[in-house]
């Protein structure tokens, strides 16, 4: 079953709970990403430009969100948003055109052609007013460019251990993050980066825990969503592992929520064309945005001692709020 919505059961009054402490942060593993409003960005960010866009952007009665926490399933959304947009079809753009990442436009080249097709905020402002736009977002809930005009906002979790391991790799492959060896930054000024090595796997599962990560802690962002989800009917809560186990009855629920696509043949077609072998060949998606897919990869990578503190906090962070996560292999917690 998907996650209670409003009126469905008691509202889960969201108060964030402190996060473990290991001795050691994201700078003292050579983890490059910058603070905007007390939560680690992805390090390309802009922070006074970020800070005004947030602060001034103009949403529109019609605007849509897809708001998740890195490697969630950010880039399978939008490509059903895309798709549904389209009839079902790929056409002849790509999801990054059709839903760009609006806090990209004043981040720097690299990001910004990578995530936003380089568009301008000139360019948003000028799409037609007769349908609906759509954007990307990491966003916590306080930090969203929502204007002031109601919009609608998708949000997409996934459980923290297949997060994890996701956001390990994604960190190691972006450039941006230092991560990587040393290698050079397309489009930025000065020279590369010193190489530098990785934290080990264990570490990075601390620093997760911690939320000393891209987008900060998986359970502030997650529990904050949830709770205004309960709230608010114009916020749809959704599971990736609920998507990936009925995919089409997930993109039904898109497609009702945002009003377009809601036919049958529409939902079929984007279920073909939203597939992880579709996305890898036919959708023209940036090859590190989509990876494996599917859920209990985890178990390949956290482990032993590493997999006890982990469900420890994940027990602690999450008591009482009656939010579930399907592990993989019948694991449901």
């Amino acid at each position: 079953p998907s996650p209670p919505r409003m009126g469905n059961a008691p509202l889960y009054e969201y108060s964030p709970r402190p996060l473990p402490a290991f001795g050691f942060d994201a700078e003292a593993r050579n983890y490059k990403l910058v603070k905007f409003r007390g939560v680690y960005q992805n390090p390309t960010f802009r922070m006074a430009a970020l800070e005004e866009l947030v602060a001034t952007f103009e949403t529109r009665f019609h605007d849509v969100f897809i708001c998740t926490y890195p490697k969630c399933g950010t880039t399978w959304m939008q490509q059903i948003c895309h798709l549904l947009v389209h009839g079902g079809e790929q056409g002849d753009r790509t999801m990054y055109s059709t839903c760009p990442w609006l806090e990209t436009l004043v981040a720097d080249p690299i990001l910004h052609e990578r995530e936003a097709c380089s568009y301008s905020l000139e360019d948003i402002h000028a799409m037609p007013k007769t349908r609906p736009r759509f954007f990307k977002s990491h966003a916590c809930f306080k930090d969203l460019p929502r204007g002031k005009a109601p919009v609608k906002t998708i949000i997409v979790s996934r459980n923290p251990k297949d997060t994890c391991v996701s956001l390990w790799h994604h960190a190691r492959e972006k450039p941006e993050f230092n991560l990587n060896g040393g290698a050079p930054i397309p489009g930025s000024d000065g020279p590369p980066p010193p190489v530098e090595v990785c934290p080990d796997f264990d570490d990075w599962v601390k620093l997760f825990l911690a939320g000393e990560v891209e987008c900060g802690s998986w359970f502030h962002f997650t529990l904050e969503w949830y709770a205004a989800s309960l709230q608010d009917p114009d916020i749809l809560f959704l599971r990736y592992e609920d998507l990936v186990k009925d995919p089409a009855q997930g993109i039904l629920r898109v497609a009702n929520f945002i009003g377009i696509g809601r036919e049958g043949e529409v939902i079929a077609k984007a279920v073909e064309n939203s597939s992880m072998s579709a996305m890898k060949t036919k959708s023209g998606v940036y090859a590190g945005n989509v990876r494996k897919g599917g859920a209990g990869g985890w178990r390949k990578k956290i482990t032993g001692e590493t997999n006890k503190l982990f469900d420890q906090v994940y027990r602690e962070q999450m008591a009482g709020s009656g939010l579930t996560f399907d592990f993989g292999e019948g694991l449901i917690m």
